[in-house]
């Protein structure tokens, strides 16, 4: 296959998924941030970019990214670049999200998205899974990096760092090449009885 036709797919991918997320309700996907304030994480402004990281407080996979995320934010602060951390937790308080952000020293954003309203609407079904979205909607979802190939196997070095990949691309105006990978970890969960 030659490099031009698989950016041709890619490009594709890409516009396909940007459809998919510009046709939600933005409305519906307004969630409360753990400082009480409502956020529209699917709304990005023309030149920004936001990154949604989707985690559980009692996900391994999702928690042993912690010291990643946080190079991450060093590495995009200045920038145009919002990163959130969203907890997908139906059951998870405001207090908790905040406990567990300081525990993991992870000093960003948080939302609550206890109905799965934001994840639903980018397909989100594991944690941690990552999504890069412009103002022309989704341009990337699906894992952070290829550290962990499969559930109990942890490759200790990533070989693909997938979202640090999209958002240098979205950041310099080219598509992403590969726009969705496969996530490893932790299910969402259902709200308790």
């Amino acid at each position: 296959m030659s490099v031009r036709s698989a950016a041709g797919r890619s490009a594709a991918l890409a516009i396909l998924l940007a459809a998919c997320a510009t046709s939600t309700d933005s409305s519906s996907t307004q969630i409360q941030a753990a400082d009480g304030t409502t956020v529209a994480p699917l709304m990005v402004a023309s030149g920004h970019v936001h990154v949604l990281l989707f985690v559980t407080p009692d996900c391994p996979i999702a928690n042993s990214y912690a010291p990643l995320i946080s190079a991450l934010l060093r590495q995009v602060a200045g920038t145009f670049v919002q990163v959130y951390l969203v907890y997908v937790d139906p059951d998870l308080t405001a207090a908790q999200a905040n406990q567990h952000a300081r525990e993991y020293e992870l000093d960003l954003p948080l939302l609550l998205d206890r109905e799965q309203r934001v994840a639903t609407a980018l397909g989100v079904k594991i944690t941690p899974s990552a999504a890069v979205l412009t103002a022309f909607g989704l341009q990337y979802i699906g894992r952070i990096d290829d550290r962990w190939r499969k559930l109990g196997v942890d490759g200790q070095v990533a070989e693909h760092n997938d979202l640090l990949d999209a958002i240098n691309a979205v950041q310099t105006g080219k598509p992403v090449l590969e726009a969705r990978t496969i996530a490893v970890g932790c299910r969402l969960p259902q709200r308790l009885p």
